[in-house]
């Protein structure tokens, strides 16, 4: 008999040997010779792949790659539990939940404190301009000019007015220089004409207790005036009649968004130039410290009126430049055509041409007679009190 090599399980058993045509008893028991023992079966060992190459050896006889029934029972289990990843996923799922319903509570709890504000970003003030009053710097002399700009019919024809005032001021000497000049042109198409002064200018020295007036020609005596009580001309005497960042920006018109800010130079100065723009109607809500400086403009034109405000500052806070205005345009439409002899107040600019450490060139005249009567014409233009 040949050499078995392996034995199959479900393998039949051979059928005994007999005459073609037995006359005796069939034989039910298999001869010993039959079947081999099985110390001497080979192993069964089943086909996986290795890691590296396996030296090759020879096979006696027929190898089988049929993994048995068998040795899939006696397979290692695998170390991946894959009931258990869906546990965790859920578990997962419940903490982030947690995590984030509570996060929104705090959110909601917290919400006007001033560290979520500030973790926001929305309790970071990036508005440059101071939110408390700024020193005025030191100077004992200063040059300015405060202008007012009007608007009637005269002659038949839209007319501007211009008063334009210059004050030379030693505030330690307490003495002051003032010029006034008037001026008109026609307003022809929408386009202001060249100022024409209407009259020689008035020349005006303040001290602390008189008002001096020059004489129609050089040569003619300067007539004094004694102050009255209440009289605002001694406001130009003092050195805060040159305004600083607190006499023109309130809350109100920093919390305004400006349409520009820019570097330049005035009068040879470095400054910073804001501009703010907003509707007429809303001049107060949008800039009440503004509106009472210029309150002879109230009222002056519609409230869909454009209003445009410039103010320069320079690196000490001073306001260099100051420049309120409403549409020329819609005061002639809203008020000037229906009243012909009003003029009607539409834009107000102050200019510090320069402030200095050194005394002003200025001194009282030596010419000089009492006044017999009051003359209403000495009464300056002041930054806070302005008139037509």
């Amino acid at each position: 008999m040949d050499e078995i090599t392996e034995r199959p399980a479900a393998r039949p058993l051979p059928a005994p040997v007999r005459p073609r045509f037995s006359t005796g008893p069939v034989q039910l028991i298999v001869p010993a010779t039959a079947v081999p023992p099985t110390d001497d079966v080979a192993p069964v060992v089943p086909y996986l792949p290795v890691a590296g190459p396996k030296a090759a050896s020879p096979v006696t006889g027929p190898v089988t790659t049929t993994l048995l029934a068998t040795s899939i029972l006696n397979l290692p289990a695998s170390r991946t539990n894959t009931a258990a990843a869906p546990k965790r996923r859920h578990r997962f799922l419940i903490v982030l939940g947690v995590l984030v319903i509570t996060a929104l509570l705090l959110g909601v709890i917290f919400r006007n404190t001033a560290f979520v504000d500030r973790f926001t970003g929305q309790g970071y003030d990036t508005n440059p301009l101071p939110i408390v009053a700024v020193e005025q710097p030191k100077f004992i002399a200063a040059v300015y000019t405060l202008t007012t700009q009007s608007i009637a019919v005269s002659e038949g024809l839209p007319t501007n007015f211009w008063r334009t005032e210059k004050d030379e001021v030693d505030y330690t000497t307490q003495l002051a220089k003032l010029t006034i000049d008037r001026a008109t042109a026609s307003v022809i198409g929408g386009t202001i004409g060249t100022p024409r002064s209407t009259s020689p200018a008035l020349e005006l020295m303040v001290d602390q207790s008189s008002t001096f007036l020059a004489g129609d020609a050089q040569t003619d005596p300067w007539t004094r005036q004694p102050h009255e009580p209440g009289w605002g001309v001694l406001a130009v005497l003092s050195p805060h009649e040159v305004m600083m960042y607190q006499d023109v920006v309130d809350p109100a018109l920093r919390s305004q968004q400006p349409t520009s800010v820019i570097t330049e130079r005035v009068h040879d100065i470095p400054v910073t130039t804001y501009k703010y723009q907003f509707p007429f109607g809303k001049f107060y809500e949008s800039a009440p410290r503004l509106f009472e400086m210029v309150r002879m403009m109230d009222g002056n034109a519609g409230s869909d009126a454009t209003v445009v405000v410039t103010v320069s500052f320079d690196e000490q806070w001073m306001v260099r430049y100051l420049d309120v205005n409403v549409d020329v345009q819609a005061v002639l439409k809203y008020k000037a055509e229906a009243d012909a002899e009003t003029p009607y107040p539409y834009r107000y600019t102050v200019d510090v041409v320069s402030t200095s450490d050194a005394p002003a060139a200025i001194s009282l005249p030596t010419n000089v007679v009492d006044a017999t009567t009051t003359t209403s014409t000495t009464t300056p233009l002041a930054p806070t009190a302005v008139t037509p």
